[in-house]
C-alpha cells in the first residue's frame, strides 16, 4: 500500500493484518487530538461542492478534506444547502 503525498493518511502507520489466511495491509487510525486552526467563514451558493469550494480556496480540489475536517458537524457534503456557513480552513504549505 503507498500512500500518495498530499494525501491525510501520510503520517498514518501501515500494518499487515491476517485475517482467514490473508494478509491485507490496513491504516491503523491514531487517537483523536484536539487541534485549533484559523479558518475563513463561507456562505455556501446554490452552485457549491466541496471539492469545488477547496480548488477555489486551496488550488486544488483534492484538499476538500480539510474543509470536512473543519466542519465535523456536517455529514452529507452531497447536499450543502445555500445560504449555510461553513469554516474553511487556514492550511500551512
Amino acid at each position: 500500500m503507498t500512500v500518495q503525498p498530499g494525501s491525510r493518511y501520510i503520517n498514518t502507520p501501515i500494518v499487515d493484518l491476517t485475517i482467514n489466511g490473508q494478509t491485507r495491509q490496513v491504516l491503523v487510525p491514531s487517537p483523536q487530538t484536539n487541534y485549533s486552526f484559523t479558518y475563513t467563514a463561507y456562505m455556501v451558493t446554490g452552485e457549491d461542492r466541496i471539492d469545488t469550494i477547496a480548488n477555489d480556496f486551496y488550488g486544488d480540489p483534492t484538499l476538500w478534506f480539510h474543509i470536512a475536517q473543519g466542519n465535523p458537524e456536517i455529514l452529507n457534503w452531497s447536499n450543502l444547502p445555500p445560504g449555510s456557513i461553513i469554516r474553511i480552513p487556514g492550511i500551512l504549505w
